[in-house]
Parts: structure tokens; sequence; C-alpha cells
């Protein structure tokens, strides 16, 4: 550009000025949306505003006229349009008029955001832009009448809507004078648009030089290094629009030329990037006056490390490639990568570039042999993208055709390895040589095939003595090239091979040969391919390393078609090195349809296992496969055990695979794989569906109820419950124990269920009738006898603790054993002779030991009290002995012990003399009121067996367990408080703390009813008997503050969380006693009752009614209490939602199961139809590309052990075609 289009920038607004501004903003990073708007002078006083995109066509114009008003005008600026149109056109007088009539309008706005500034300064009004300043600083008293309000301030930095103040209207139209102006009455010029260019942007941007210098007239408000777009300085917009004039300016002001953009690059690199003489000598010349050397500053790498020569490169600018060159930038220079500029026009196959770069720089080809990183010269980037014409000038210039990469790849082998046909054909006519092997011992024939080519494609060109070269050549993996043919489907090129005499038998490292890997990514033609060749016969049947067959394979991936013709072809039925068939490669797989054609050839594969016994059916069920476990349930598969006695379905419940249970369950021979388990050391599936599958346990209980398809409120209406699955057999439960196999309790099941607190299986309605059905059988015959015959107990003990006579009836007893005559006893200030007393309870104790004086009543106490708590001593020890450790873990043991010990001690000495002995009447009394305690104590404990009183005695029991909890920790408080009033001499006067035992017990009397402030402190205190008054105050206080307050309180919050809890689990509570006491009375009952009285399944008509009057009684009360029994049809509605919704979900997941299976059913239609299509066209005679590829799944990218993939491209770290 010249210094005379660089003064007149009018001169250069077209559409290619809008594109290389558009490309500036690519290059930076940002959009590559430029808008610009435009005012050019039209006839009269009118103009035109043009929004133009970057290839410069108007996107919306609005022409306004002085004389004339569009409808569309109106549109676009309202009312206030005159004022827009008189700023514009400088009609001073005429724009004072209308702010005399209405000073808003200063402030209104056009359709484009902008003000009547705006408009003034991108006119050069200057008239109207000072009338308006002028107003701005406090003039308004000359267009305002007394008392009018005034606007706000008039906004100099007002932005539109592309974010342009009107110093940027007044820079882009090059009005020096506006922009010094504004500037003076205070515009800020570091004020960005919406793309992020300042004014002093927009004046080099524009070619505004006169605005320029008007800016820069202002160091103090104008930043001559202000970033702006991507990073970009000033400098940077002059250098790529060849600003001269402008970068010359913008230097003498200070701008710095070392300064970088956001992407690192230099004014050097945008300067060459364009091919910008003017600014390019410039700088040149610029540095050489600061002593700096050309080629320092052309070495000047950006973040990419490229140079400037690499930048023009990669922008593909010749002119600026001549002109780097001729003032000196090497074509030998590296960037990061090691790539140089030769390096990156042959990845672009810019053949122009290469050859003045040639013709300029290399007189001695030197450039042509230089290596990047990876050991790359030009003529491999050159093969690596086809480009043809640069690979033939290269090797014309010298370049050598057989040179290798840092994987040891000739520009041949990488040609075939990208698919560069084209140059592998220019290659081979050269001379290259094609037995030259890479990293991985691959040579060209693998690299082709790899690559997506056919042999046939340069067939004529590598000549057939070569090829047969190379035909049987392994690979570091062992693989030759009909391998790799075999595994991507070349059909032409697998026919060729096997005309030039490639061999099918050769194997690779795992001993698979060609058949293999046609076999296993489904090949199905090039199967046929290798079978009807001479040596097919010979490897149809042949193994691998780990002895799979051809047949293994194809089954191992579902290759239905493959397996058929292997089958048609005569393939065996072998077994690999770890016993399994194609059926269970098949089964792994969950190929149901491969299993399908394998059964129908070979049915007695069905229940073949390997060395772990597995059958199909297992393996199917561990890898989680339930189209497969359903179609070889349906095929009537054996449910054998495995060598770990296994079943299959107990393997997937161990895998917790749900999938595979839910099919099971819900398969007609669900009842089969539950009822089939080893009956030798384990349990049945249903233990573990509870603890791994509770939701399958939950479907498995529905099935086991059953009801009658009437109408659910008739007579004959029926529930029946299975309870199969509910308890384990019998016979196996007591050989389990007999054996001393295992400890199988009775109701296992249940108890599995109350250990894993599966409420929701307890309270299923097939549980419960199971347990009704226990109590109903034998649980409330023995239980009731057993209560009937406790009550007796309880009833006669507390008989004659009430009637019999003891001594603490009588007064005095015990002080008047302590001497040995009558004492004269003051009572009411009168003498009283105790002897009377004490004679007459003395006589009454020696008449209760006499049995012919004791009531007849008496006598039939103590001898119930005596045989039931000598017989009951007798079955706690045989009770020991049969449940040993388990004896000693129930607490309620210990209190019965207490309870029988307590009442022998008191009742024996009635039948002798002792009682006439007076420390035996003192032992025997005390154990009377421990028995009388106990005995009722623990018919409480004996009520909460029953789900009617049980969940508030188990509220009691919790919270006596939590009371004495924190009484063992509060203890500590209790010593603490104790000995300190103790030693204080609290309460001197009544002896309460006078010993530290007494002080200890009134302490924890105290808690209770709180320390007595008046008698022990206040008292005390105004005396002045307190030892330490202060003292004892403070721990007064203390002890009122963490004992009665915060104990209490403690105690309260966690009785209430206790009783919640409770709540929350009252059902299980319920429901996990009734288990306990079923468990422990079925131990100890012989096994012909248990077997007499035991059902498998009940049928219940829960709408008749045959209970009598008490038992409808309990019922009811058991219905107000929220107990239902599970029988009901309004229990059955009240679980009604959650059914439907767990068996909707079933119902779902079965469905789905469905749907896979017909989505797969369509699959093979459709392969099916593709086949017929495929024969249809041959029969047609109708060639397609497809024809030259086989069916199949995609090839991997890399074989097993590579290190990188076979047919990735071996580019540079850095992407060789970015820009600078």
């Amino acid at each position: 550009m010249s210094d005379m289009e660089d003064e007149n920038p009018r001169n250069n607004r077209g559409a290619k000025w809008q594109k290389e501004w558009g490309r500036l903003r690519s290059f930076l990073g940002g959009s590559t949306r430029l808008t610009r708007r435009q005012s050019q002078w039209q006839k009269g006083d009118g103009f035109t505003m043009v929004d133009l995109d970057l290839e410069g066509k108007p996107l919306q114009t609005s022409e306004i006229d002085g004389e004339r008003q569009q409808d569309a005008e109106t549109d676009c600026f309202g009312k206030n349009c005159q004022i827009f149109k008189v700023a514009a056109s400088g009609r001073l007088s005429e724009f004072r008029q209308l702010c005399q009539n209405d000073v808003t309008r200063l402030q209104s706005r056009d359709r484009a955001g902008a003000t009547p500034l705006h408009h003034a300064a991108g006119n050069d009004n200057l008239s109207i832009m000072e009338y308006i300043l002028k107003l701005n600083n406090g003039g308004w008293g000359v267009i305002c009448k007394p008392g009018d309000k005034q606007p706000t301030v008039v906004d100099v930095n007002a932005q539109d809507h592309h974010g342009r103040t009107p110093l940027h209207w007044a820079v882009r139209e090059g009005h020096p004078q506006a922009v010094e102006l504004l500037l003076q009455k205070g515009a800020d010029a570091e004020i960005k648009d919406e793309e992020q260019a300042a004014p002093i942007h927009t004046a080099v941007e524009t070619g505004q030089v006169e605005c320029l210098k008007a800016l820069l007239h202002h160091p103090d408000r104008v930043n001559v290094n202000l970033p702006g777009h991507g990073g970009a300085i000033p400098l940077h917009y002059a250098a790529w629009a060849d600003r001269k004039q402008c970068m010359k300016l913008l230097i003498e002001n200070g701008a710095l030329p070392c300064l970088r953009c956001d992407r690192g690059s230099t004014s050097i690199h945008m300067a060459a990037m364009k091919a910008c003489s003017g600014t390019l000598e410039y700088l040149m010349e610029l540095a050489e006056e600061k002593g700096y050397k050309r080629e320092m500053l052309l070495s000047f790498k950006n973040k990419q490390d490229q140079m400037p020569l690499h930048a023009a490169v990669n922008g593909g600018n010749k002119e600026a490639v001549v002109r780097l060159i001729r003032i000196g930038a090497r074509i030998d220079a590296k960037q990061d990568d090691e790539s140089t500029p030769m390096h990156l026009a042959s990845s672009q196959g810019a053949l122009d570039i290469i050859k003045l770069m040639m013709e300029s720089a290399d007189k001695n080809r030197q450039t042509i042999h230089l290596r990047d990183v990876q050991q790359m010269t030009p003529l491999h980037k050159a093969a690596m993208f086809d480009h043809t014409g640069t690979v033939e000038y290269l090797l014309e210039e010298g370049a050598d055709l057989n040179c290798t990469d840092s994987e040891e790849r000739s520009p041949l082998l990488l040609a075939a390895s990208r698919g560069a046909w084209k140059t592998v054909k220019v290659l081979l006519s050269r001379g290259a040589d094609a037995n030259l092997r890479d990293l991985n011992s691959r040579n060209f024939l693998h690299l082709a095939i790899l690559g997506g080519g056919g042999v046939a494609t340069f067939h004529g060109e590598l000549g057939t003595g070569s090829l047969r070269d190379l035909l049987d050549e392994k690979d570091e993996f062992g693989c030759t090239p009909l391998h790799y043919a075999s595994e991507q489907g070349h059909l032409k090129s697998i026919e060729l091979l096997l005309q030039q005499g490639a061999s099918a038998k050769v194997k690779n490292n795992e001993k698979q040969s060609a058949l293999h890997f046609a076999a296993k990514y489904g090949r199905l033609n090039t199967v046929r391919s290798l079978l009807n060749s001479p040596q097919g016969p010979n490897i149809i049947n042949d193994p691998d390393g780990l002895g799979d067959t051809a047949l293994h394979m194809a089954s191992a991936n579902g290759h239905t078609a493959v397996v058929k013709f292997l089958l048609q072809k005569g393939a065996f039925i072998h077994k690999c090195q770890g016993g399994r068939t194609a059926l269970h490669r098949a089964a792994i797989g969950g190929h149901t349809q491969t299993m399908r054609v394998l059964l129908s050839t070979h049915a007695h594969l069905l229940n073949q296992t390997d060395k772990e016994g597995n059958t199909a059916l297992h393996l199917a069920a561990m890898e989680s496969k339930p189209a497969t476990v359903l179609f070889l349930m349906t095929e009537e598969a054996e449910f054998k055990l495995n060598n770990n006695k296994k079943t299959f379905f107990e393997e997937a419940i161990e895998l917790k695979n749900r999938d595979v249970a839910m099919a099971i369950v819900g398969h007609d021979r669900w009842i089969e794989a539950m009822t089939t388990f080893s009956r030798c050391d384990d349990f049945p599936p249903i233990y573990k569906l509870i603890d791994v599958l509770p939701d399958i346990c939950m479907y498995v209980l529905d099935k086991c109820r059953t009801t009658a398809s009437c109408d659910e409120k008739s007579q004959e209406f029926w529930i029946k419950y299975d309870y199969e699955f509910l308890q384990c057999p019998l016979d196996w439960r007591y050989k389990m124990i007999k054996e001393g196999i295992a400890e199988v309790p009775p109701l296992a099941v249940l108890n599995k269920m109350v250990d894993a607190n599966r409420v929701e299986l307890l309270s299923h309605p097939v549980c419960i009738n199971f347990l009704d059905m226990k109590w109903n059988a034998y649980g409330r015959f023995v239980y009731l006898s057993n209560l009937f015959i406790y009550a007796i107990f309880l009833i006669f003990l507390t008989i004659f603790v009430a009637t019999a006579a003891h001594p603490t009836s009588h007064n005095d007893f015990v002080a008047g054993s302590n001497t040995s005559s009558a004492n004269e006893t003051s009572v009411n200030g009168s003498s009283v002779n105790d002897s009377s007393v004490n004679g007459s309870g003395i006589h009454a104790l020696h008449n209760m030991c006499q049995f012919k004086e004791r009531h007849w009543l008496e006598n039939i106490c103590i001898v119930i009290c005596l045989a039931f708590g000598a017989f009951n001593v007798l079955k706690e020890i045989a009770q020991m002995m049969h449940q040993k450790q388990k004896y000693f873990r129930d607490v309620t043991n210990l209190l019965e012990w207490c309870l029988y010990i307590a009442t022998l001690v008191f009742i024996i000495p009635f039948l002798t003399d002792a009682c006439e002995r007076e420390d035996i009447v003192r032992l025997q009394w005390q154990m009377g009121a421990v028995a009388v305690f106990l005995a009722w104590f623990n018919l409480m404990l004996y009520l909460q067996r029953f789900d009617i009183f049980g969940i508030f005695i188990v509220m009691y029991i919790e919270i006596l367990k939590t009371l004495l909890q924190v009484l063992m920790v509060f203890s500590f408080l209790v010593i603490a408080f104790g000995l300190a009033f103790y030693i204080l001499g609290l309460s001197a006067d009544t002896l309460a703390h006078s010993t530290a035992g007494l002080s200890f017990f009134q302490t924890g009397m105290m808690i209770l009813e709180g320390p007595d402030a008046v008698d022990n402190v206040i008292v005390p205190y105004v005396q002045k008997t307190l030892l330490y008054p202060e003292l004892t105050i403070v721990f007064i206080v203390a002890f009122v503050l963490l004992m009665p307050i915060l104990l209490m309180n403690l105690l309260i919050g966690l009785a209430v969380g206790d009783i919640s809890g409770v709540q929350r689990n009252a059902q299980l509570k319920r429901l996990a006693m009734q288990v306990e006491l079923h468990t422990e009375l079925e131990a100890k009952l012989p096994e012909w009752l248990v077997k007499r009285v035991d059902k498998v399944e009940v049928t219940v008509y829960p709408n008749r009614n045959c209970k009598g009057k008490l038992a409808n009684w309990l019922t009811q009360i058991r219905a107000s209490m929220g107990i239902d029994d599970g029988n009901s049809v309004d229990h059955d509605a009240a679980r009604g939602d959650a059914l439907n919704s767990t068996v909707t979900t079933r119902c779902l997941a079965v469905a789905i199961d469905k749907q896979k299976r017909r989505m797969k059913e369509m699959n093979s239609m459709l392969v099916q139809q593709g086949q017929l299509l495929r024969l249809i066209v041959q029969k047609m005679e109708i060639r397609t590309e497809a024809d030259d590829r086989d069916v199949g799944d995609a090839a991997p990218m890399c074989r097993s052990g590579s290190a990188r993939p076979a047919t990735a491209p071996r580019s540079s770290s850095k992407n060789s075609l970015s820009r600078a």
C-alpha cells in the first residue's frame, strides 16, 4: 500500500478491505464478523448510513433527506428523528430551536443507539458539537425557562449499540478537528467497542492518519500500546494493514515493536503473514538503526515458536515469502518441533512456495534433507498428505527416496499407512524400496492393507515378483498381510494374495490364522474365500494357542452367518483348553441366535460343562445375559451344580445380576430353580436372595400368594399361601444338624430376614400368614400353656406373700432382736412395754414353721411355689446344656435364675425349723421380696411376645436400657458431688452426708427430688452452722444445673428418641419377636411333632366368619392398634399401591427384555435382507464399491500389544497447518 493511499483512506473502503480485517479478527481469535458504519455525503444535505458485513454487502440502509422524511425513518427514530437529521446536516439555528422546544431531545437515541452528539461528530459538525458540549458544561440556563427541570448531563462517552462513542464516529469518518474537540471536552480515548477496538485502533484500522495525530497529541489521554482485540496493540493493526505512516507515528510516540498479542505474535509476524512490504521494510530499518541485525529480528518466535517466515508459509502468502527471503529470512530455520518452512510448505502442497524457496535461498538443495523432531523430511510430509506434485518435484531436486523417520518408515510406507494411493503409485514408479519395514516390522503390504487400500490398486506398479516377496512376511506380532486383509475384509486383496500364493496356514504369535481373524470379525465372504481355497480343509478346525477354533471365534462374537457356514463346511465341535465349547462362547456373549444354530446341529452341547463344571447356563447367568438364560431354560437345560457346588441361579445371586435373577424367577421353571441347590453344605437360594436381592425375593413371595378369580367380596373368594420357600425342607434340616455339617435353625429364612432388617419382606402377607400358621399349629398351645402355668405360680406366690405373717408386720422387730430383754419405748410421752408385741410376732412366725399350724391355702402355695422353682431350675440347666454359649448372651435367663433361686430360698425355710432363726428369717424375707418383684417383672417380659402388648413393653425396655447407660456414665458426677458434700458437711443435723456411702445415696436421691435449699443451705447459712458457706453454695448451684436440670432433660430427650425409633421399627420389632418365639419353640419340639403339624400351603377364605366371639374380639383389638393378619381384602387394598408399583416395575423390566429380544430378531432379519440384496445385486451383475469390502464388525486401529495405532498419522506434535 502506498503512502498516498495511506493519506487518503476513503479510497480504500471496499469489500477487499473488509475481508482483510475479517481475517485479522479471525487470526486474533475473535468473531469473524466485522461491522462498519460508514457515512458518505450524497446530494444536497442528505446522507446514507450503511452497515457492511465482511463481504461488503449492505445489511440495512436508512436514507435521510433534509427536505423529505419517509415513513420508514419515523419508525427508525420516532418523534425525535428531526434532531438527528439536523445534527448531521449542521444547521445550528434549527438545532438550537429544537433543543429550546424540548431539551430532552439531546438525550434521545436512534435505532442504532446513537445520540445527536454521535451524528454531529460523525459528520464533522463542530458548531453543533460545541453547542452540545457547552450545554453539557453548565449552559442550560440559556435555553431553559425559570422553573423548568434541567435534564441530566449529556454523556460525552455515550456508547451506541455497537459500543462506539462519538470519538469512535469522528475517528472512523476521518474528522481530526472533531477528535480534537472531543478530547478537549473530556472524551475517554480508551473505551472499546464491541470488537474491543479503541479509537486509536480504529484510526490505524481505517488509515486515518490525521485523526491518529490528533489522538497522539494527547499522550496523557491516549495509551499508544493499548491492547485491543486478541491483545493486539495499534502497532499490530498497522503491520497487518501495511500502514507505514501510522506505524511511524506510533513508534515515534512510544509504541513498542517487541510487544506480542495473545497468540504471541509480534508486529513483524503480522507484517510477514500479510506480505506488507512497507511496514516490513520499515521495521527492518528501525531495527538496524537501533543496532539489531536483521537475522535477530527475523528470528523472533511466537507462542508456537514460529518465526516470521513460518508464519508467512502457514498463511500461504507467496509474496510475503518472497519479501522475507529477500530481506534475509532463513529457510532452514526450525520451530519448536524442528519443522522448517520447507516442511510446512510440503505439508500444504504449496509447490510454488517450495520452488520459490529452493530457487531463491537453497542453491545447494540442503533443506530437502533436513528433519523435524520425528525425523521426517519434507518428502515425508508431502507423501503423508498425498501431494503428488510436491513429491515429484522433491524427488527431482534430489530428495532421498528411501529415507526413514523415527519409526523407521520411508515415504512409501508412510503414504501407504495414510492411504495416499496416488503418492504410492508415484513412489513405486520411481523405484521406492517396498521391502523396508517400520518399527513394528511391518512391510509395505502390511501398511497398505491397514491403510484401507486394495493390493490391486498398486499391483501393476509393484510387480508380481516384489509382491510375492512380501506375501508371508510377519510383523512384530506375527501377522502376515493376509491376516490384516482378513481382519479388514478386503475381498479383492484376499483373492489376489491367495492367487499369488499367500499361505492361509501361517499363524501369528497367538497361534491364530487368517481364518481366526475373519471369523472373529464376521467376515463371511472372507471365510468363504479362505475355505474355498486349496488350504481350506486344513485350517477349518485348526486351534489357536488357547485351543479356540474359528467356530469358537465366530460364536463368541455372535456372527451367526459365519457359524452356520462353518457348520455347513464341516467344522467340528472342539473344546478349548478351558473345556469350553462354541456354545459356551456364545452364551458368554449373549448371542441367542448363534446358540440356536449350534443347538439345531449339535443338541448334545446343551448340558456340557467346562473344566470348572459350568454349563452354558452358568456362564450366561454369571455374565448377566438374561435373554440367554431364558433361552436355555426354555430349551430345557439341566440345572447342574458346578465345581463350587453352585447352580446358575446361585451364581447370579452372588454376582448381584438382578436382571438375570428376575428373568429366572419370571420363567415357568422358577420353582425348579428355587429348589435346586447343594443339600450338603449350602442354603436354599431364597436365603441368599434376602441378603443380596431383596426386591427379587419380594417378587418370589408375590408368586407364592395366589387368589381366586372370582369377586373379592364373594364368600368363595380364597387366598392361597405357599410356604415352600419360607422354610428349609425338614428332612434336609435335621440331616444337616445330625451330621454336624451346619447349624440350621428353625425358621432360617425368617431369621435371615430379621438379621438383614428386611421389614418389607417380613411384613409380606405370605410371611405373616406363615407365622400365623406356626402359631395356630403349636405356638399358641405351647406358649399359652407355659403362660398358664406361670400365672398359677404367680398367683399362689402373690397370695402367700400377701397373707403370710412376716417380720415387717410387727413394730420394732429388728430393734428387739438386738437385746435379750423387753425394752421400754416412749410413744407420745408414755411408756409402753414391747414384750407383748414382739411375743405375738414371734408366735406367728413359729406357727408358719409348723405344717399343721398353717392354713391349708398357705400349704398349697408353698408346695406349688417349691415345685415350680425346682422344676424350672432343672429346665434352665437343660436349656444351658442345649444352647451353650448362646444361653449366656440372653439377659432374660439371668433374671429367671434369680427368680427361681429367690423363690426356693424363700419357700424352703417354711418346711424346716430354720424359719425360727433370726438370721434365716432376715435372708428368707429379703429373698421373698426379690422373688415377688422378679415374678411380676418376668410376666411383663412374657407378654412382650404378644403383638397387642409387645410394642409398649419393647418401648419400656429400650428406655430402661438407655437409662442404665446414662446412669453408668453420670455415676462419676454422683461420686464427685457425693464426696464434695461429705467434705463440706452438708445436712449435718440430719446425718445425710455423715459418711461417704450415705452421701452417695443422698446425692442420688437429690437428683430426683432436687436439693432442699431451705433445710440444707438457707437455714444453716443463717444460723452460721455451715463449715464452708460460700463454697457450699457454689457446689449446690453447680449440682442443680448439672444434675436435676441437665440430666433430666437429657433422659427425656433420649427417651423420646428411643420411642420414636421403636415406633419407626415397631413392625420389625413385633415380627422379629414372633420369629424368635417360634424359633425357640420349634427348636425344643420333637422332630415327629414338627413334621406332623407343619404345613406347606394354606388356603384362607377371608370373607367367611368362622371365628368365635373371643377371636373376633381379639381381631378387633388388633385392628384398632394397627395390627393386621394380612388375610383380609382390606389389607390387600392397603398394600395395593406399593405392590402395584413393584409389580409395574417388574413388568417393565420384563417388557424391556422382550423388546431387546425383538430388536435382536429385527437385526437378524435386516442382516438376512442385506445378504439377500447382495445376492440380487450379484445376480444382476451390478458392481459397487461395497463389493470390495466384506461384511462384519469394524476392526480395531491397532493390534494387541502395539504401542501406537497401526494407521495413526505420524505428524509433528504441533499442527503443521496452524497459522502464525
